[in-house]
């Protein structure tokens, strides 16, 4: 693949405008819904496997890692059963709202605080890992070429994830239908990933190819719509893009090693390899390690460094490309 030098855009080039134009918008409404119309109760939670895990706190009465199982008259069934419920939804600063804290079933009133200029800019923040993954699908977009199937697999790949930072940063509050597009988009990843890494650099020569990548999306739409149903257990698309990510780390192992691999696709297997460990690797081994052992690792360092080596990924596989 080469890229091209930028020039006049023709007219083509123009409606691919278009496509990076909607993933922008649909990033700029979550984005502002996340910093104007998620509330802000003075605490941040993670979605758990029973209720609702505080990370971070400035609730004299709460605190990290007290898990909530009410709050207000909304009960955690009712959030998990109902994707359109927003915690706290309908409190204004000021009133008080009664929380129920699973580990001894005390209930802790907790009063909405005024939201600051500095929290504003925090979740604005914690939305910008949207446009490393948005420039390089974009760049990937007007100048790659050729525009054949590992094109469209990589532009795929940049957007999908793209939108999968932003979604997935407000998805537990559940504002503007963010849960269910998390999950769609969740799931449309999983086979688009594992198609980039059987594509890309060059497609590796796979018995069964195309009825293997048939059954990977027919597979995906099957457990999308599982999970959409409430059919199985939650979050199973996440599981499953982790089991996406530890594969792609096999099939970029094996283009390195393989003899059958060219010289040049191996250089390029290399230097997605070390992104796509960076990128992703110390975040399993931080949410993995507890699983392990007995050492806990604090759910807000976990998420931190998770997002901060995120951008790591599309640097290393546009430099691969480019290489």
């Amino acid at each position: 693949m080469t890229i091209q030098q930028p020039g006049h855009f023709n007219r083509s080039d123009w409606r691919l405008m278009a496509i990076s134009l909607a993933v922008f918008l649909i990033y700029a409404f979550y984005a502002l819904s996340y910093v104007l119309l998620t509330p802000y109760p003075g605490i941040e939670v993670t979605s758990f496997a029973s209720g609702w895990l505080i990370n971070d706190t400035v609730q004299e009465d709460l605190e990290i890692e007290d898990i909530l199982v009410q709050i207000g008259d909304l009960t955690y069934e009712q959030y998990r059963e109902d994707r359109l419920e927003v915690p706290f939804q309908g409190y204004q600063p000021g009133e008080s709202v009664p929380n129920v804290i699973k580990a001894d079933g005390e209930t802790v009133t907790l009063v909405m605080p005024e939201p600051s200029v500095d929290d504003r800019l925090k979740r604005l923040v914690a939305t910008l890992w949207f446009f490393p993954f948005w420039l390089a699908g974009t760049a990937i977009l007007l100048f790659l070429r050729p525009r054949d199937r590992r094109w469209q697999l990589l532009i795929a790949t940049m957007y999908l994830t793209a939108l999968w930072t932003v979604v997935g940063s407000i998805a537990n509050w559940q504002v503007g239908a963010s849960r269910y597009l998390a999950l769609i988009v969740g799931w449309a990843m999983v086979p688009v990933f594992l198609h980039l890494h059987i594509t890309v650099p060059n497609p590796l020569k796979i018995k069964w190819h195309r009825p293997i990548v048939t059954a990977m999306y027919g597979i995906a739409l099957i457990l999308a719509i599982v999970e959409l149903l409430h059919l199985a257990v939650s979050s199973l698309s996440v599981v499953v893009i982790g089991l996406a990510i530890l594969t792609s780390f096999g099939l970029l192992i094996y283009r390195t090693v393989s003899r059958r691999t060219p010289v040049s696709d191996r250089h390029s297997a290399r230097l997605m390899l070390a992104g796509l460990g960076l990128a992703f690797g110390p975040a399993l081994l931080l949410f993995v390690f507890p699983l392990v052992s007995d050492i806990s690792v604090p759910t807000a360092l976990a998420l931190g460094i998770a997002f901060i080596s995120l951008p790591i990924l599309p640097i290393s596989y546009t430099y691969a490309i480019y290489k």
